[in-house]
């Protein structure tokens, strides 16, 4: 079923042909996307090119009809291109703005349960938010009132078509997503962690016992749910602990570690402050050899503890590394991505920002207080991310040879 435009009369590019929307006009999947291309000003409908193409086959691969979504676009006309890219942009921004009182008209005409977003033009038309950037913000579930369960961005097809190839798995599970919500699947969903500052050395004493209740309870729940061992490659007897530092600076030779944290279980950190860092109950915990440590890009860290000390501090498993065997481009396993994508948390990085003016400040300018709860959200996150990332890489046949051997 397609619907034909003939435009609102305040068209930003006083164009006048215009492309149409397509599939059920009541569907609880709405699809938006950016703008129509010569493919579909030909047809007189959406996504009927190369893009559609794409998109059609992630719709086919879960068993998707024409009965089962609306697709549209943020415009409906074919824009006018500019010499520069900010130029291009500041007029798709106001083309936008004129056109997305039909849009809302569109969207509003029946009670939805989701709407995907296809690049930035057609998020910033349902949120009204323009500065996102699709690349940083895609797969994250926004609060709408414009459907039921909310708003998920993801990259256009165009883009993968012009170079974005790399983010093609991401478009695939953001698509699924999407349509997981449309069904009724609960939302992907991470809680602060509660956490933890040791204040001596007699805490130290105490760590270990507190790691192994919490270690007993997170596996404990997997196990009874997935009814066995749910870590094939690791030794049952070890408690699984994920890890982080923060440290004054890149340079492991002359940088200092601030803090570093230590969690077996996702909802509870332990936090190790910087007075604590230099004694030997901290150099003996990154050596022993009861425990399978977890790190985000944990070469980095071990040779903080290899400068103080802890020699015998190793990587046994690292979820960037997990993330890379999955997508080997670059510029999508940033922990914060990973964690968004796998946990739906939402990124942390940005509570440091008024005391990080440039790259070049310390960490040290950041509050104590408030670094130790970074700290605790990237741990947290870490442990998280690994349970989902390790059963991926190890169900995959490729992917585990890659990964284990």
């Amino acid at each position: 079923m397609s619907r034909k435009c003939t435009g609102c009369g305040h068209c930003y590019f006083k164009k006048t042909r215009f492309v149409g929307s397509r599939g059920n006009p009541n569907a609880k999947l709405v699809i938006i996307g950016e703008s129509p291309g010569n493919d579909e000003l030909a047809t007189g409908m959406p996504f009927t090119g190369p893009s559609g193409s794409i998109l059609q086959k992630e719709l086919d691969r879960h068993g998707l009809t024409e009965d089962d979504y609306y697709i549209t676009n943020a415009l409906q006309c074919l824009p006018i291109k500019f010499k520069t890219a900010d130029q291009n942009k500041k007029h798709i921004n106001a083309a936008v703005s004129v056109c997305r009182s039909r849009l809302m008209e569109e969207i509003e005409q029946a009670p939805r349960n989701m709407i995907l977003c296809l690049g930035n033009a057609a998020l910033a038309a349902v949120t009204g938010n323009y500065d996102h950037k699709i690349t940083q913000v895609r797969g994250r579930l926004f609060k709408s009132d414009l459907s039921e369960r909310g708003v998920i961005g993801t990259v256009h097809p165009a883009f993968l078509l012009r170079g974005g190839g790399g983010f093609t798995q991401k478009f695939r599970d953001d698509v699924a997503y999407a349509i997981s919500l449309t069904k009724g699947v609960p939302a992907k969903k991470w809680n602060p962690p509660k956490y933890q500052v040791l204040d001596s050395i007699e805490d130290f004493k105490l760590l270990h016992e507190l790691l192994k209740k919490d270690h007993d309870e997170y596996v404990g729940n997997l196990i009874t749910s997935m009814g066995d061992w749910p870590y094939p490659t690791i030794d049952r007897s070890k408690i699984i602990v994920a890890n982080d530092i923060e440290t004054s600076g890149f340079r492991h030779r002359t940088d200092d570690i601030l803090c570093s944290g230590i969690s077996a279980h996702s909802d509870r950190v332990y936090i190790i402050p910087e007075e604590l860092s230099y004694s030997q109950e901290f150099l003996d915990l990154y050596s022993d050899e009861r425990y399978h440590f977890i790190w985000q890009n944990g070469k980095f860290d071990i040779k903080f503890l290899h400068r103080y000390g802890s020699e015998g501090a190793v990587v046994h498993d690292d979820t960037m590394l997990l993330s890379y065997v999955r997508n080997e481009n670059r510029g999508i396993h940033d922990l914060d991505q990973i964690a968004s994508d796998v946990l739906g948390a939402p990124p942390h990085k940005g509570i440091l920002d008024k005391y990080l003016p440039n790259k070049k400040t310390s960490y040290r300018a950041v509050p104590r207080k408030l670094l130790h709860r970074y700290l605790a959200y990237d741990v947290s996150k870490t442990r998280g991310m690994f349970d989902h990332l390790y059963w991926d890489a190890y169900n995959d046949e490729e992917n585990s040879k890659a990964y284990f051997d």
